[in-house]
Protein backbone atom coordinates (compact mmCIF):
# COMPACT_ATOMS: atom_id res chain seq x y z
CA UNK A 1 0.00 0.00 0.00
CA UNK A 2 1.30 3.39 -1.18
CA UNK A 3 1.45 6.10 1.63
CA UNK A 4 0.38 9.54 0.82
CA UNK A 5 2.77 11.29 2.05
CA UNK A 6 0.38 14.85 1.60
CA UNK A 7 -1.97 13.37 3.84
CA UNK A 8 0.74 12.03 7.06
CA UNK A 9 2.38 15.48 7.04
CA UNK A 10 -1.21 17.27 7.01
CA UNK A 11 -1.60 14.63 10.07
CA UNK A 12 1.67 15.81 11.72
CA UNK A 13 1.28 19.32 11.09
CA UNK A 14 -2.00 19.58 12.69
CA UNK A 15 -0.67 17.20 15.67
CA UNK A 16 2.77 19.70 15.89
CA UNK A 17 0.58 22.61 16.24
CA UNK A 18 -1.87 21.50 18.76
CA UNK A 19 2.09 20.49 20.83
CA UNK A 20 3.06 24.02 20.17
CA UNK A 21 -0.57 25.57 21.60
CA UNK A 22 0.13 23.13 24.35
CA UNK A 23 3.42 24.55 25.34
CA UNK A 24 2.80 28.00 24.88
CA UNK A 25 -0.14 27.50 27.23
CA UNK A 26 1.22 25.58 30.42
CA UNK A 27 4.95 25.88 29.37
CA UNK A 28 7.59 24.11 31.83
CA UNK A 29 5.04 21.94 33.25
CA UNK A 30 3.89 20.36 30.43
CA UNK A 31 7.57 19.89 28.82
CA UNK A 32 8.17 17.89 32.09
CA UNK A 33 4.85 15.26 31.18
CA UNK A 34 6.70 11.96 31.56
CA UNK A 35 6.02 9.11 28.91
CA UNK A 36 7.11 5.81 28.88
CA UNK A 37 9.84 6.86 31.57
CA UNK A 38 11.41 9.92 29.33
CA UNK A 39 9.94 13.31 29.94
CA UNK A 40 7.88 15.43 26.56
CA UNK A 41 11.40 17.51 26.62
CA UNK A 42 13.68 14.85 26.00
CA UNK A 43 11.30 13.79 23.15
CA UNK A 44 11.29 16.99 21.69
CA UNK A 45 15.29 16.96 21.84
CA UNK A 46 15.77 13.44 20.10
CA UNK A 47 13.01 15.42 17.44
CA UNK A 48 15.76 17.90 16.66
CA UNK A 49 18.83 15.52 16.39
CA UNK A 50 16.62 13.43 14.04
CA UNK A 51 15.77 16.78 11.95
CA UNK A 52 19.03 17.26 11.55
CA UNK A 53 19.43 13.93 8.93
CA UNK A 54 16.43 15.32 7.44
CA UNK A 55 18.49 18.53 6.58
CA UNK A 56 20.49 16.68 3.71
CA UNK A 57 19.33 17.74 0.75
CA UNK A 58 18.49 14.49 -0.78
CA UNK A 59 16.63 13.15 2.10
CA UNK A 60 15.00 16.98 2.52
CA UNK A 61 14.04 17.01 -0.72
CA UNK A 62 12.37 12.84 -0.23
CA UNK A 63 10.00 14.29 2.52
CA UNK A 64 9.08 17.81 1.43
CA UNK A 65 9.43 17.50 -2.70
CA UNK A 66 11.02 20.63 -2.30
CA UNK A 67 14.95 21.79 -2.29
CA UNK A 68 16.73 22.65 0.92
CA UNK A 69 18.37 26.01 -0.19
CA UNK A 70 22.23 25.44 -0.02
CA UNK A 71 22.61 28.47 2.72
CA UNK A 72 20.39 27.08 5.17
CA UNK A 73 22.42 23.74 4.58
CA UNK A 74 25.63 25.25 5.14
CA UNK A 75 24.73 26.94 8.18
CA UNK A 76 23.09 23.88 9.79
CA UNK A 77 26.47 21.87 9.06
CA UNK A 78 28.86 24.47 10.18
CA UNK A 79 26.50 23.90 13.41
CA UNK A 80 26.87 20.27 13.89
CA UNK A 81 30.72 20.63 12.63
CA UNK A 82 31.12 23.14 15.64
CA UNK A 83 29.67 20.83 17.67
CA UNK A 84 31.85 17.29 16.53
CA UNK A 85 34.80 20.32 17.04
CA UNK A 86 34.13 20.75 20.24
CA UNK A 87 33.93 16.98 21.64
CA UNK A 88 36.65 15.91 20.41
CA UNK A 89 38.83 18.78 21.46
CA UNK A 90 36.69 18.31 25.12
CA UNK A 91 36.65 14.95 25.79
CA UNK A 92 32.62 15.28 26.04
CA UNK A 93 31.18 11.80 25.60
CA UNK A 94 28.91 11.24 22.45
CA UNK A 95 27.29 7.95 24.84
CA UNK A 96 26.52 10.06 27.87
CA UNK A 97 22.83 11.49 27.47
CA UNK A 98 23.92 14.73 29.21
CA UNK A 99 26.07 15.61 25.99
CA UNK A 100 23.05 16.48 24.16
CA UNK A 101 21.21 17.99 26.84
CA UNK A 102 24.03 20.22 27.56
CA UNK A 103 24.05 21.03 23.64
CA UNK A 104 20.57 21.27 23.13
CA UNK A 105 20.68 24.90 22.04
CA UNK A 106 22.31 23.65 19.14
CA UNK A 107 20.65 20.67 17.92
CA UNK A 108 17.20 22.78 18.55
CA UNK A 109 17.86 25.35 16.21
CA UNK A 110 16.79 22.58 13.72
CA UNK A 111 13.05 23.51 14.42
CA UNK A 112 13.86 26.27 11.95
CA UNK A 113 13.93 23.81 9.07
CA UNK A 114 10.65 22.10 10.29
CA UNK A 115 9.01 25.60 10.60
CA UNK A 116 10.04 25.74 6.69
CA UNK A 117 8.33 22.61 5.91
CA UNK A 118 5.37 23.13 7.70
CA UNK A 119 5.05 26.90 6.91
CA UNK A 120 2.65 26.39 3.86
CA UNK A 121 0.02 24.50 6.09
CA UNK A 122 -0.15 26.88 9.19
CA UNK A 123 -0.37 29.34 7.07
CA UNK A 124 -3.34 28.10 4.98
CA UNK A 125 -5.01 26.72 8.03
CA UNK A 126 -5.46 30.09 10.18
CA UNK A 127 -7.26 28.48 13.03
CA UNK A 128 -3.38 27.72 14.58
CA UNK A 129 -2.99 31.45 14.23
CA UNK A 130 -6.02 31.85 16.10
CA UNK A 131 -5.09 29.21 18.46
CA UNK A 132 -2.07 31.17 19.43
CA UNK A 133 -3.86 34.78 20.39
CA UNK A 134 -6.23 32.26 22.55
CA UNK A 135 -3.44 31.05 24.52
CA UNK A 136 -2.14 34.55 24.24
CA UNK A 137 -4.99 35.47 26.98
CA UNK A 138 -5.86 32.17 28.40
CA UNK A 139 -1.85 31.77 29.79
CA UNK A 140 -2.60 35.50 31.09
CA UNK A 141 -5.48 34.11 33.51
CA UNK A 142 -3.66 30.94 34.27
CA UNK A 143 -1.07 32.95 35.28
CA UNK A 144 -2.91 35.68 37.34
CA UNK A 145 -6.58 35.07 37.85
CA UNK A 146 -7.36 31.15 37.82
CA UNK A 147 -5.32 28.02 37.30
CA UNK A 148 -7.59 25.30 38.29
CA UNK A 149 -6.66 22.71 40.90
CA UNK A 150 -7.26 19.51 38.55
CA UNK A 151 -4.70 21.43 36.27
CA UNK A 152 -2.40 21.63 39.37
CA UNK A 153 -2.94 18.09 40.95
CA UNK A 154 -2.33 16.31 37.11
CA UNK A 155 0.79 17.94 36.28
CA UNK A 156 1.94 17.33 39.96
CA UNK A 157 1.68 13.89 39.45
CA UNK A 158 2.76 13.09 35.96
CA UNK A 159 4.95 15.87 35.21
CA UNK A 160 8.77 16.40 36.65
CA UNK A 161 7.81 20.25 38.20
CA UNK A 162 4.63 22.26 38.37
CA UNK A 163 4.87 25.79 37.39
CA UNK A 164 3.71 28.69 36.08
CA UNK A 165 4.56 29.82 32.48
CA UNK A 166 7.72 32.12 32.67
CA UNK A 167 8.37 35.97 31.91
CA UNK A 168 10.25 35.22 28.96
CA UNK A 169 7.56 32.75 27.56
CA UNK A 170 5.09 35.40 28.27
CA UNK A 171 7.30 37.82 26.14
CA UNK A 172 7.64 35.35 23.17
CA UNK A 173 4.21 34.35 22.94
CA UNK A 174 3.14 37.80 22.80
CA UNK A 175 6.02 39.17 20.12
CA UNK A 176 4.78 36.39 17.87
CA UNK A 177 0.96 36.95 18.16
CA UNK A 178 1.75 40.38 17.22
CA UNK A 179 4.00 39.72 14.50
CA UNK A 180 2.18 37.31 12.67
CA UNK A 181 -0.95 39.17 13.36
CA UNK A 182 1.23 42.48 11.04
CA UNK A 183 1.00 39.85 8.10
CA UNK A 184 -1.86 37.41 8.68
CA UNK A 185 -4.90 40.01 9.68
CA UNK A 186 -5.62 43.86 8.52
CA UNK A 187 -4.63 46.39 10.16
CA UNK A 188 -7.58 47.37 12.55
CA UNK A 189 -7.93 43.77 13.90
CA UNK A 190 -3.68 43.62 14.34
CA UNK A 191 -4.07 46.45 16.35
CA UNK A 192 -6.76 46.01 18.59
CA UNK A 193 -5.05 42.72 19.48
CA UNK A 194 -1.33 45.04 20.15
CA UNK A 195 -3.26 47.14 22.32
CA UNK A 196 -4.93 44.52 24.23
CA UNK A 197 -2.34 42.03 25.04
CA UNK A 198 -0.18 45.11 25.86
CA UNK A 199 -2.04 46.27 28.12
CA UNK A 200 -2.52 42.85 29.86
CA UNK A 201 0.93 42.22 29.43
CA UNK A 202 2.35 45.15 30.41
CA UNK A 203 2.05 45.11 34.43
CA UNK A 204 2.42 41.60 34.27
CA UNK A 205 6.08 41.30 32.68
CA UNK A 206 7.14 44.12 34.69
CA UNK A 207 6.33 42.23 37.81
CA UNK A 208 7.34 38.80 36.67
CA UNK A 209 10.78 39.26 34.87
CA UNK A 210 13.06 42.52 34.01
CA UNK A 211 14.44 40.77 31.15
CA UNK A 212 11.35 40.50 29.76
CA UNK A 213 9.80 43.67 30.46
CA UNK A 214 12.61 45.91 28.92
CA UNK A 215 11.91 43.91 25.33
CA UNK A 216 8.39 44.47 25.57
CA UNK A 217 8.44 48.58 26.41
CA UNK A 218 11.24 48.28 23.02
CA UNK A 219 8.35 46.87 20.86
CA UNK A 220 5.37 48.59 22.27
CA UNK A 221 7.27 51.87 21.10
CA UNK A 222 8.41 50.79 17.79
CA UNK A 223 4.55 49.32 16.97
CA UNK A 224 2.99 52.64 18.45
CA UNK A 225 5.43 54.77 16.41
CA UNK A 226 5.16 52.60 13.09
CA UNK A 227 0.78 53.21 13.48
CA UNK A 228 0.69 56.76 13.41
CA UNK A 229 -0.89 57.04 10.19
CA UNK A 230 -3.15 54.43 11.08
CA UNK A 231 -4.10 55.87 14.55
CA UNK A 232 -4.70 59.58 12.53
CA UNK A 233 -6.64 58.37 10.13
CA UNK A 234 -8.73 56.19 12.81
CA UNK A 235 -9.06 58.82 15.46
CA UNK A 236 -12.65 57.69 16.90
CA UNK A 237 -11.55 54.08 16.55
CA UNK A 238 -8.53 54.18 18.07
CA UNK A 239 -9.75 56.42 20.86
CA UNK A 240 -12.74 53.71 21.86
CA UNK A 241 -9.65 51.23 21.71
CA UNK A 242 -7.28 52.69 23.50
CA UNK A 243 -10.28 53.56 26.68
CA UNK A 244 -10.97 49.81 26.54
CA UNK A 245 -7.34 49.51 26.83
CA UNK A 246 -7.08 51.56 29.65
CA UNK A 247 -9.49 49.39 31.18
CA UNK A 248 -7.65 46.07 30.37
CA UNK A 249 -4.64 47.96 32.18
CA UNK A 250 -6.25 49.18 35.37
CA UNK A 251 -7.41 45.29 35.78
CA UNK A 252 -4.50 43.71 34.97
CA UNK A 253 -2.50 45.85 37.40
CA UNK A 254 -4.48 45.13 40.00
CA UNK A 255 -4.65 41.34 38.97
CA UNK A 256 -0.90 41.35 39.15
CA UNK A 257 0.02 43.77 42.02
CA UNK A 258 -2.67 43.98 43.86
CA UNK A 259 -3.25 47.89 43.39
CA UNK A 260 -2.30 50.48 41.46
CA UNK A 261 1.05 51.33 43.30
CA UNK A 262 3.00 48.60 41.61
CA UNK A 263 4.27 47.81 45.35
CA UNK A 264 5.55 44.18 44.88
CA UNK A 265 3.68 41.75 47.49
CA UNK A 266 3.53 38.05 46.72
CA UNK A 267 2.67 36.86 50.26
CA UNK A 268 -0.81 36.04 48.80
CA UNK A 269 -0.50 35.93 45.53
CA UNK A 270 -0.80 32.68 43.24
CA UNK A 271 1.17 34.39 40.33
CA UNK A 272 5.12 34.39 40.98
CA UNK A 273 7.57 36.54 39.68
CA UNK A 274 10.82 34.79 37.64
CA UNK A 275 13.09 37.24 40.02
CA UNK A 276 12.44 36.04 43.63
CA UNK A 277 14.60 33.16 43.33
CA UNK A 278 17.84 34.39 45.08
CA UNK A 279 18.93 32.03 48.16
CA UNK A 280 19.61 33.63 51.57
CA UNK A 281 23.59 32.72 51.63
CA UNK A 282 23.71 34.70 48.64
CA UNK A 283 21.80 37.85 49.46
CA UNK A 284 24.11 37.89 52.90
CA UNK A 285 26.99 37.45 50.63
CA UNK A 286 26.00 40.53 48.22
CA UNK A 287 25.29 42.79 51.69
CA UNK A 288 28.61 42.16 53.13
CA UNK A 289 30.07 43.20 49.61
CA UNK A 290 27.98 46.51 49.65
CA UNK A 291 29.03 47.03 53.40
CA UNK A 292 32.97 46.50 52.49
CA UNK A 293 32.75 47.89 49.23
CA UNK A 294 35.69 50.48 48.62
CA UNK A 295 34.83 51.51 44.97
CA UNK A 296 35.62 54.14 42.71
CA UNK A 297 31.73 55.83 41.62
CA UNK A 298 29.04 54.07 41.07
CA UNK A 299 26.99 54.12 37.64
CA UNK A 300 23.20 53.83 38.20
CA UNK A 301 23.18 50.24 40.38
CA UNK A 302 26.58 48.99 39.04
CA UNK A 303 30.05 49.32 40.68
CA UNK A 304 33.66 48.13 40.51
CA UNK A 305 35.32 46.32 43.31
CA UNK A 306 38.99 45.04 42.47
CA UNK A 307 38.38 45.54 39.03
CA UNK A 308 35.07 43.27 39.04
CA UNK A 309 31.60 44.61 38.44
CA UNK A 310 28.95 44.30 40.85
CA UNK A 311 25.13 45.91 41.17
CA UNK A 312 23.18 47.05 44.17
CA UNK A 313 20.51 44.66 42.60
CA UNK A 314 20.51 41.30 43.95
CA UNK A 315 19.20 39.51 40.61
CA UNK A 316 21.34 41.92 38.17
CA UNK A 317 24.54 40.75 40.50
CA UNK A 318 24.00 36.98 40.62
CA UNK A 319 23.88 36.96 36.93
CA UNK A 320 27.11 39.00 36.63
CA UNK A 321 29.03 37.24 38.97
CA UNK A 322 28.43 33.99 36.94
CA UNK A 323 29.01 35.62 33.69
CA UNK A 324 32.09 37.16 34.95
CA UNK A 325 33.56 33.56 36.69
CA UNK A 326 32.73 32.05 33.19
CA UNK A 327 35.44 34.75 31.28
CA UNK A 328 37.82 34.51 34.08
CA UNK A 329 37.88 30.82 34.03
CA UNK A 330 38.35 29.62 30.77
CA UNK A 331 40.73 32.43 30.39
CA UNK A 332 42.62 31.01 33.33
CA UNK A 333 42.34 26.95 32.01
CA UNK A 334 42.81 28.23 28.28
CA UNK A 335 39.29 27.26 27.30
CA UNK A 336 38.43 30.34 25.23
CA UNK A 337 38.14 28.52 22.45
CA UNK A 338 36.74 25.45 22.46
CA UNK A 339 35.14 25.94 26.11
CA UNK A 340 34.20 23.49 28.61
CA UNK A 341 32.50 21.10 26.03
CA UNK A 342 29.44 19.07 27.32
CA UNK A 343 30.27 16.56 29.67
CA UNK A 344 29.34 17.96 32.86
CA UNK A 345 27.69 20.99 34.43
CA UNK A 346 29.52 24.81 34.47
CA UNK A 347 31.93 25.09 36.90
CA UNK A 348 30.61 28.36 37.55
CA UNK A 349 26.96 26.47 38.20
CA UNK A 350 28.40 24.20 40.53
CA UNK A 351 27.83 26.91 43.42
CA UNK A 352 25.45 25.85 45.87
CA UNK A 353 24.22 29.54 45.91
CA UNK A 354 23.58 29.36 42.21
CA UNK A 355 21.34 26.74 41.85
CA UNK A 356 18.17 28.37 42.66
CA UNK A 357 15.67 27.73 45.37
CA UNK A 358 15.16 24.19 44.37
CA UNK A 359 18.90 23.43 43.61
CA UNK A 360 18.00 22.08 40.15
CA UNK A 361 19.03 25.34 38.35
CA UNK A 362 22.16 25.02 36.03
CA UNK A 363 22.27 27.66 33.40
CA UNK A 364 24.13 30.90 33.72
CA UNK A 365 20.87 32.60 32.16
CA UNK A 366 22.22 34.21 29.04
CA UNK A 367 22.17 32.52 25.95
CA UNK A 368 25.57 34.58 24.23
CA UNK A 369 27.73 33.40 27.68
CA UNK A 370 26.26 30.14 27.70
CA UNK A 371 27.37 29.23 23.73
CA UNK A 372 30.47 30.67 24.68
CA UNK A 373 30.82 28.77 28.19
CA UNK A 374 30.05 25.30 26.04
CA UNK A 375 31.82 25.91 22.65
CA UNK A 376 34.30 28.88 23.49
CA UNK A 377 34.33 31.71 20.52
CA UNK A 378 34.28 28.81 17.68
CA UNK A 379 30.78 28.16 18.52
CA UNK A 380 29.98 31.69 19.39
CA UNK A 381 30.94 32.53 15.69
CA UNK A 382 29.13 29.92 14.00
CA UNK A 383 25.91 31.07 16.35
CA UNK A 384 26.52 34.60 15.40
CA UNK A 385 27.42 33.29 11.31
CA UNK A 386 23.41 31.34 11.64
CA UNK A 387 21.54 34.84 12.61
CA UNK A 388 23.56 37.06 10.68
CA UNK A 389 22.93 34.89 7.07
CA UNK A 390 19.38 34.22 7.90
CA UNK A 391 18.80 37.31 8.50
CA UNK A 392 20.53 38.26 5.19
CA UNK A 393 18.44 35.76 3.41
CA UNK A 394 15.83 37.34 4.94
CA UNK A 395 16.70 40.57 3.78
CA UNK A 396 17.16 40.39 0.02
CA UNK A 397 14.32 37.94 -0.53
CA UNK A 398 11.64 40.34 1.62
CA UNK A 399 13.19 43.80 0.85
CA UNK A 400 12.77 45.01 4.22
CA UNK A 401 14.46 44.41 7.46
CA UNK A 402 11.21 43.55 9.87
CA UNK A 403 12.61 40.35 10.82
CA UNK A 404 14.11 42.63 13.18
CA UNK A 405 11.26 43.00 14.80
CA UNK A 406 11.25 39.36 15.99
CA UNK A 407 14.76 38.97 16.83
CA UNK A 408 15.82 41.67 18.66
CA UNK A 409 12.91 41.21 22.37
CA UNK A 410 14.04 37.85 22.08
CA UNK A 411 17.58 38.53 22.02
CA UNK A 412 17.18 40.97 25.00
CA UNK A 413 15.35 38.57 26.97
CA UNK A 414 17.47 35.58 26.68
CA UNK A 415 20.50 37.51 27.52
CA UNK A 416 19.44 38.15 31.02
CA UNK A 417 17.39 34.76 30.83
CA UNK A 418 17.89 30.56 30.59
CA UNK A 419 15.36 30.80 27.83
CA UNK A 420 17.74 29.32 25.19
CA UNK A 421 18.69 26.94 27.20
CA UNK A 422 15.36 25.24 27.97
CA UNK A 423 13.28 23.29 25.29
CA UNK A 424 9.97 25.04 25.17
CA UNK A 425 11.27 28.09 24.31
CA UNK A 426 13.79 27.34 21.37
CA UNK A 427 10.79 25.00 20.17
CA UNK A 428 8.74 27.97 19.55
CA UNK A 429 10.82 30.41 18.74
CA UNK A 430 12.95 28.47 15.94
CA UNK A 431 9.81 27.01 14.39
CA UNK A 432 8.56 30.09 13.91
CA UNK A 433 11.24 31.91 12.61
CA UNK A 434 11.82 29.32 9.97
CA UNK A 435 7.79 29.89 9.30
CA UNK A 436 8.36 33.70 9.33
CA UNK A 437 11.80 32.91 6.54
CA UNK A 438 9.54 30.65 4.20
CA UNK A 439 8.76 31.91 0.63
CA UNK A 440 5.22 31.51 1.35
CA UNK A 441 5.54 33.86 4.33
CA UNK A 442 4.39 38.00 3.20
CA UNK A 443 5.78 40.95 4.72
CA UNK A 444 3.05 43.08 2.88
CA UNK A 445 2.65 45.13 6.25
CA UNK A 446 5.79 45.20 7.42
CA UNK A 447 7.57 48.60 6.99
CA UNK A 448 10.97 47.87 9.62
CA UNK A 449 13.59 49.56 7.65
Amino acid sequence: MQINKTKVLNVFCCIFFVTIFLVSLFGRSFIGLTIYGFRLGEFIVLASLLIFILIIPKVFNYFTNNRIDKIYFNLFTGLLISFFIVVISTGSNLLDPYTYRASSHIFLTSFFILGLVVSTYFLQNKIFFYLLIFSSFGVYILSTTYFPEEWINFFTKYSDKFDFVKGSDLLLLYILVNYLGRNLLDKKKSFTIFLFLSALYFPLLLFKSKGAFIPLVIYIAYEILDSRNYIIKNKFRTAITLAISVIIFMFSTFQTWGGLSFTRDVVNQSIQSDEISISGTFQEKLQETFENKNTIESFVSFYVVDKRLFSTDFTANWRLQIWQDVFSDTYNNNLIFFGYGYKDIIPAMQDDTRTGNDQLNQNVHNFIVNIYARGGILQLLVFVSFYFFIFKKFHFEKKNRSLLLYLIPIFITSFFDSSMETVRFPLIFYTFLGIICSKNFSNKNQKVV
